[in-house]
């Protein structure tokens, strides 16, 4: 019998929670259509994020580490 499993990670920035005008990124991970959010810790200006990538805009040091942030997590998982 064969099995279809599904796996997906999706970063996404969650508009209700303004700080200091930057939203919070979160981490959905979704396996077999079961959801999980994980923080990660991380704010960014809503105009400096690209949904369709899923990175920061931008080459300042902030972007970079950001970004860098990210990939580990998701390399991690």
């Amino acid at each position: 019998m064969i099995t279809n499993q599904s796996f997906s990670i999706l970063i996404w920035t969650k508009k209700g929670r303004i700080k200091n005008d930057k939203v919070p990124l979160s981490l959905r991970i979704t396996i077999n259509g079961r959801r999980a959010e994980i923080s990660t810790n991380r704010y960014v200006e809503f105009s400096h994020w690209d949904s369709k990538t899923q990175k920061v805009i931008g080459r300042s040091p902030q972007a970079k580490e950001i970004n860098k942030h990210l990939d580990a997590m998701k390399s991690a998982l």
